[in-house]
């Protein structure tokens, strides 16, 4: 193995260490085939996700019914979630080796869209990764600025009221909260999804279509806010580490896309595509899985935690 490769294998950017359980340790020669960038995978990905926005739009053009309408935000929104994951690929350089490539496809289809900034988003992430759930963990702050909704115990009626309160309109305040840690940090930043926003309100206002630029925008404060939130609760909520968790396929498309539930292999491999992660959940078989109804009774039996405190919560029976 050459002295790059190694290099290119233990170069996490930003990952944990991988599991010191011994059945969870992946052979080095297979971790290197995953590690690889997957730009034609990921340019699929994001394109049939832009595609079911427009698809969406195209239906409710077609069929203007109240529920149709309410049922776009949240598909809309959905999509919106998935193709910020599809961004978080490029903050682990796993879209394209070329900078250039990776940042500037990851910023124009996924980031601004979603009026955000990949070096911002970048630095959240980052150092959520470098110091997961300690008190340097900006997700820590995250968490605080939305007490007490992440507190601990919580019912699964609980999360559930949440997310259709978000999907009708709660999540708006959500999104300000993301939009302190993501959107972008200088005028020169703020550029190009300025721009991109105020191109689409022109044409959508030329063309008589201002309904789309709206049903978008609103989109992204009720459907998109829904989802982060609930895919949060899957992920380090009541734990030092990461949950290791399985979805169903049909559950996953909605609210953890592109093997964003893979969460506990991503975290310890952060390096690996997210197309990839699946292979790496067979390779490493010693830290249990538990379903979301486990995860969430989890939840139910908590000692307290406050929201955005770091340390680790006793669950019982888990």
């Amino acid at each position: 193995m050459s002295a790059s490769s190694e290099r290119q294998l233990h170069a996490t950017r930003g990952g944990s260490p991988a599991s010191s359980h011994p059945a969870d340790q992946v052979p080095r020669e297979a971790l290197l085939r995953l590690n690889r960038p997957a730009l034609g995978r990921w340019l699929w990905a994001v394109t049939l996700d832009w595609s079911l926005i427009a698809g969406t739009m195209l239906l409710v053009a077609r069929y203007s019914h109240p529920f149709s309408w309410f049922l776009a935000l949240f598909v809309i929104g959905s999509r919106q979630h998935a193709i910020s994951i599809l961004g978080h690929e490029a903050v682990h350089r796993a879209v394209s080796r070329r900078r250039w490539l990776n940042d500037g496809l990851a910023q124009v289809a996924c980031f601004w869209p979603v009026a955000s900034d990949l070096e911002a988003y970048g630095k959240f992430h980052l150092g959520h990764h470098k110091h997961l759930n300690a008190p340097q963990d900006p997700e820590m702050e995250y968490r605080l600025l939305g007490a007490p909704g992440w507190d601990l115990p919580r019912t699964r009626r609980g999360v559930a009221l949440r997310f259709v309160l978000d999907l009708c309109g709660l999540g708006a305040f959500e999104v300000l909260r993301i939009l302190r840690f993501t959107a972008p940090r200088s005028v020169r930043a703020a550029v190009g999804p300025v721009a991109m926003w105020g191109l689409a309100a022109a044409v959508a206002v030329l063309s008589g279509q201002l309904w789309v630029f709206g049903l978008y925008f609103a989109s992204f404060f009720t459907g998109f806010a829904a989802v982060w939130r609930f895919r949060c609760w899957l992920e380090h909520l009541g734990t030092d580490d990461t949950h290791r968790i399985a979805l169903p396929r049909w559950q996953a498309f909605w609210l953890a896309p592109h093997n964003a539930w893979l969460h506990w292999e991503h975290h310890h491999w952060a390096g690996v595509p997210c197309f990839n992660l699946p292979k790496l959940r067979e390779l490493a078989t010693g830290t249990p899985i538990m379903s979301v109804p486990e995860l969430f009774l989890s939840y139910e039996r908590s000692t307290p935690v406050r929201s955005g405190e770091p340390s680790a919560v006793a669950q019982s029976g888990f």
